[in-house]
């Protein structure tokens, strides 16, 4: 059995419920992750956000000759506005093996570690296991 602090990522990037979508695309754009755990001041999970869901909720046409203001005013918006609430978590002390089991069965491909009370300690990605996997 291997437990996910042996894998997990632990400096994560965080944002915040009110924090707009312009800064989320800016940490996709110049981060090499793919999930934004959200966080209250605490520091506890309140949700997550993928690079998908915030490219679902933009225009197309941002940075393009046909960007009208509309498009434009959708980086306005904020991130509990697009975030999944009250996501799937795991602890530290979780296996692996449950991991990819919660990741295969509810169809997501990250999952926020979490302590006792709520407070992100990291994150966990499908690429974190298929890396674990072929070590093993």
């Amino acid at each position: 059995m291997t437990a996910l602090s042996n894998i997990m990522v632990r400096s994560v990037v965080t944002v915040h419920m009110d924090d707009e979508l312009s800064l989320l695309e800016t940490l996709f754009e110049n981060r090499r992750f793919k999930h934004l755990p959200v966080v209250d001041e605490e520091n506890k999970l309140v949700g997550i956000i993928s690079d998908r869901d915030l490219r679902d909720e933009l225009s197309p046409f941002l940075n393009t000759p046909g960007e009208t203001a509309r498009d434009e005013a959708l980086l306005r918006r904020r991130a509990h506005q697009i975030m999944t609430r009250n996501p799937i978590s795991a602890t530290p002390e979780d296996d692996v093996d449950y991991a990819a089991r919660l990741m295969l069965f509810n169809g997501i491909s990250a999952i926020p570690v979490n302590d006792e009370k709520g407070h992100l300690l990291g994150i966990v990605t499908w690429e974190d296991l298929l890396c674990h996997y072929t070590r093993s």
